[in-house]
């Protein structure tokens, strides 16, 4: 058996050195240094490309069309893998390429037709908008008809791109509502934990931010016995490797000062979203010039306009609303009819869709069966998808309604028209048209004036209902109207000169409608208030400068409330009495440096554990890790401040025996799982030995073999309700993998240029690996460093 596996190893080293000779021979390295192309578009209008240090690209049309028609060129040029695999997952082709592994991911987008939303989206958007997307389209293909040479990806797994389609843009616009709505995942974890949690329980770990759902919470219930856990759990797991479910994380931290307040005495806008980390990242710094469009900043890789950014006017960036814009129906089924469903007092007829699934045979291909199409057939109802068919999760139909689902949906249109907004009305008249996703946005003007808009469409509601899936035909009585956008919450030329949003409730309790109950805790937006409010109220006017140290900030005020319960606890041993010695003296900063950091964070996390964890894994009799690591999700995100008071207020309800008793169990825990991952020297249990951010690489981040070369890590800092925020996932003899977080940086001075336009990405321009500038970005961004969104001053041409 030994001599077999040596030669399987050998077998592996040789190929792997064959296909790495073959890359490196084959493809072209990337020097990472300026150039310049000049172009035609469809129309034969001029447009000229400036590559910049693969850190921002600059793209100047004799028109708009032109403009856009760059755009495309650009992302095809520097993301042509990455517009592929969007382009398939938001299809449920992936398996397609990827084979058996990728077959739920493809059955879940079937399921929710992201492609049959974006067909309805497309006939609603405006003349204009139209005209941008097929320019686009025609950038990308150009590039497609031109370049000899496709990325590496494309070469070794023997696939080549279709042509690109208006369709397909608006396909990628829906993925992001996709990626930043979480309502759903909600529903049913919640929906999981009623067997285990009463009322009381179920509102201290969910909802003690959101006094006004006590009253809708549900009582255990035997009906929750239909929920599949495991295959519940293997869909989340999968969605979740592709970086798309972040829940509470998928976030973002942004905030406006008005000119009255900075040192320029021109508004300042800030602003870093959170989403799942990529490599590359899902942005890509642009500059666009055209006969009127004039803007700059971030575009999502697939969509041509900037998404957060600026015009010579005005400036705009947003966070993440956490609005309820998703609701299961749990259907009630004819027994006289079962292809008949309850609706507003009649009984309907299911409408049905067939799919076939292609699935690429296993490794080695050659030597395998060709595997034969999966036939999937989607029922759906006039709430919307039934998305529980294909996965079993549950025997009952639960069909989803969804914003972003909706017809008419003219939420493209709306970040288009934002790139051409002149002042406050303007840009508020474009953020009517949006329907999902839902987000705060800030904004400044070249007045130095500021505001913040809620924006995107929600069901008028005035109470939570959707905490869980709704029986009863509870979700079509509530949607039978939305919020009107007047009624939205909005702010403009506040006295105060700032205006912030980190994800957190939006409204008071006069608000007449219900927005949601998944805000993120205060802690963010408090300790950017206070940074902000110290140097204001000490006279200091506010420069970029003071933007990039806010947006960089560790510090965890969550973990001092907690903090000052641990170092009360009486030690069991020398070695406890040295770690809570450690956190005793703790400043909260919860920097890649620091020791104290880290025995906080994971002992924080077993008490967790010891907290909850015991009675949900009893009361599931949990087979299988990745169960246990799903469950966890209904606590491992509770706040600091709420485990503290878990452990004083509430001890009667959550600590099975003495809750000191509890902490200390915890505290040994920890000890023994970071001596296994550090040494026994406490000196040595750096936070950032053991964290790190962790850039994925689709597909070959799961080829262990390929996985250095296209993936990237580094050592970090940031932890949970931190500004640089961080809820990483614990990985067995790794550490702990922060997998959703800074996506981008943006600090934009609103004066009418560019120049002071600072920006960070969470990767380079680039996707090709065998660039010198691969990892560039990251470096930069892990270094808390900025780069000028302004044209480079000097450019190679290139023929």
């Amino acid at each position: 058996m030994g001599s077999v596996l040596k030669r399987f190893v050998l077998l592996l080293l040789i190929m792997l050195g064959i296909a790495l000779t073959y890359i490196f021979t084959t493809f072209k390295f990337d020097s990472g240094k300026e150039v310049e192309l000049r172009l035609q578009d469809s129309h034969g209008s001029l447009v000229s490309l400036s590559f910049s240090n693969n850190m921002v690209t600059a793209i100047q049309g004799e028109t708009d069309l032109a403009a856009f028609f760059g755009v495309g060129y650009a992302h095809a040029r520097d993301r042509l893998w990455q517009l592929e695999v969007q382009r398939r997952f938001a299809k449920g082709e992936l398996s397609a390429v990827f084979g058996e592994d990728t077959v739920t991911i493809d059955a879940q987008m079937r399921a929710l037709g992201l492609y049959h939303a974006a067909e309805k989206a497309l006939q609603s958007l405006s003349p204009q908008a139209q005209n941008s997307l097929k320019a686009y389209a025609a950038g990308i293909n150009y590039y497609l008809a031109q370049s000899a040479q496709l990325p590496p990806e494309f070469v070794l797994l023997d696939v080549y791109p279709d042509p690109w389609q208006p369709l397909d843009t608006l396909a990628m616009a829906k993925l992001l509502a996709y990626n930043l709505s979480d309502g759903m995942w909600q529903d049913l974890t919640r929906f999981s934990s009623l067997r285990i949690l009463d009322k009381q329980a179920q509102f201290e770990l969910f909802y003690s931010h959101c006094q006004d759902a006590y009253q809708t919470l549900a009582s255990p219930s035997a009906g929750t016995e239909q929920i599949n856990l495991a295959s519940l759990t293997n869909l989340h797991t999968a969605l979740e490797q592709q970086r798309l479910r972040g829940g509470q994380y998928v976030g973002s931290n942004a905030w406006a000062v008005a000119a009255k307040h900075t040192q320029s005495g021109h508004a300042i806008v800030s602003g870093d979203p959170h989403l799942g980390l990529k490599a590359p990242s899902p942005w890509y710094a642009v500059s666009v010039k055209g006969d009127k469009i004039d803007a700059a900043g971030m575009s999502l890789t697939g969509i041509p306009v900037v998404i957060f950014g600026q015009n010579k006017q005005v400036a705009w960036t947003a966070t993440n609303m956490m609005a309820d814009t998703q609701d299961l129906q749990l259907e009630r089924i004819n027994p006289q009819n079962r292809s008949q469903y309850w609706y507003q007092g009649q009984w309907q007829e299911f409408s049905y869709r067939t799919e076939y699934i292609a699935v690429r045979a296993q490794f080695p291909e050659a030597l395998r069966p060709a595997s034969p199409a999966r036939k999937i057939t989607i029922r759906e109802t006039l709430n919307g998808p039934v998305i529980n068919d294909v996965f079993g999760i549950s025997d009952t139909p639960m069909s989803l309604r969804w914003t972003a689902l909706l017809d008419r949906d003219t939420s493209y249109d709306a970040f288009y028209q934002l790139n051409y907004a002149r002042n406050w009305q303007d840009f508020r008249d474009a953020l009517g048209l949006l329907t999902a996703p839902a987000l705060n946005f800030l904004y400044g003007d070249i007045d130095g004036l500021i505001g913040y808009q809620a924006a995107g469409l929600l069901p008028r509601k005035t109470t939570p209902l959707g905490l869980y899936p709704v029986a009863d035909d509870g979700v079509a009585e509530s949607w039978q109207s939305f919020i009107p956008f007047t009624e939205l919450p909005s702010t403009f030329n506040p006295y105060s000169g700032i205006l912030v949003s980190a994800n957190n409730r939006i409204t008071n309790a006069d608000y007449p409608y219900y927005i949601s109950c998944d805000w993120a805790p205060d802690f963010r937006k408090d300790r950017i208030t206070q940074l902000l409010e110290e140097k204001i109220n000490q006279g200091v006017k506010l420069t970029a400068g003071d933007m990039q140290v806010i947006q960089t900030d560790e510090f965890s005020a969550d973990a001092l409330v907690l903090q000052t319960y641990l170092s009360q606890i009486e030690a069991r041993s020398e070695t406890q009495r040295q770690a809570i010695d450690l956190i005793t003296s703790w400043d909260g900063q919860m920097s890649a440096h620091s020791n104290a950091a880290t025995v906080f964070y994971v002992w924080a996390k077993h008490i967790r554990n010891g907290l909850f964890g015991d009675d949900f894994q009893l009361s599931y009799r949990l087979d299988s890790v990745a169960e246990q690591q799903w469950l966890s999700n209904l606590y491992r995100n509770t706040s600091y401040t709420q485990v503290a008071t878990a452990l004083t207020e509430q001890a009667d309800l959550w600590c099975t025996k003495q809750c000191n008793e509890v902490v200390l169990d915890a505290l040994d825990s920890a000890i023994a799982e970071l001596r296994k991952q550090l040494g026994s020297d406490m000196s040595d249990w750096l936070w950032g030995d053991i964290h790190q951010t962790v850039y994925f690489h689709d597909p070959f981040s799961r080829v262990d073999l390929l996985k250095p070369l296209f993936e990237i890590r580094n050592s970090t800092g940031g932890g949970p309700n931190t500004i640089k925020v961080s809820v990483p996932n614990y990985v067995d003899s790794v550490g702990y993998e922060r997998r959703f977080g800074v996506s981008h940086r943006q600090i934009m001075v609103v004066d009418g240029s560019y120049h002071q336009h600072l920006f960070s990405n969470s990767t380079s321009q680039t996707g090709n690996p065998l660039s010198f500038s691969y990892s560039a970005g990251s470096d930069e961004m892990n270094g808390d460093q900025y780069q000028p969104i302004s044209n480079p001053s000097s450019t190679r041409k290139v023929q």
